[in-house]
């Protein structure tokens, strides 16, 4: 995991000082203007695919087609990411239906709902095992606050630790993003990222 880190914190370039990277039990928290938040979480994506990682991308921020439509556009490979879209069904209720494109349909799962954490860590389990392929895989959680923003901060924090452990379980580095208002409290205060977990 002090590997990845490094390799983040080298490449990151501009963006370096618009995020605080910390790194506890298993779990690589970054703390991130929240400004900036989506370009440091595709950056970060670019990194570990362009170093030879694969893994599972959770997004609860952002619909999933619009992180692989970003990627694509930087010329970052999709071959080997796949995609928990947790937030595109919720936009779609109602009877809606969503004209989705989607680059690698095979490599996509989509949730009713970002509400309902049991399918959410169910289907990250089924993701990590899928592309267990190496130890060079990555988990990585699009926004914390999002998640927070439709659950019970309890709920959010048994989630967390669930996923910490699915991580270890697999020997993946496991990477969240935490959205904060400004730069100043980006270095200051704890979160429930870096607490301890129950």
């Amino acid at each position: 995991m002090k590997d990845v880190l490094q390799k983040i914190n080298e490449e990151l370039g501009v963006l370096s000082d618009k995020c605080v990277f910390s790194s506890k039990k298993g779990m690589i928290t970054a703390r991130v203007n929240a400004l900036y938040s989506f370009e440091v979480c595709a950056k970060i994506i670019g990194i570990l695919i362009n170093n030879g990682m694969g893994g599972t991308v959770v997004s609860v921020d952002r619909p999933a087609s619009y992180i692989q439509k970003v990627l694509e556009k930087n010329r970052i490979s999709l071959e080997n990411i796949y995609f928990i879209d947790a937030v595109t069904g919720i936009s779609s209720q109602g009877g809606e239906t969503l004209n989705i494109e989607v680059f690698h349909p095979e490599h996509m799962s989509f949730l009713d709902t970002p509400f309902n954490l049991g399918a959410l860590d169910e289907e990250i389990r089924k993701n990590v095992k899928k592309t267990k392929t190496s130890k060079n895989n990555f988990l990585l959680l699009d926004s914390i606050v999002s998640l927070i923003f439709y659950n019970r901060v309890e709920d959010a924090e048994k989630f967390l630790a669930s996923v910490r452990k699915i991580s270890e379980e697999y020997n993946v580095t496991c990477i969240v993003i935490l959205p904060e208002k400004n730069i100043q409290t980006l270095n200051s205060g704890k979160t429930m990222c870096e607490g301890d977990i129950k």
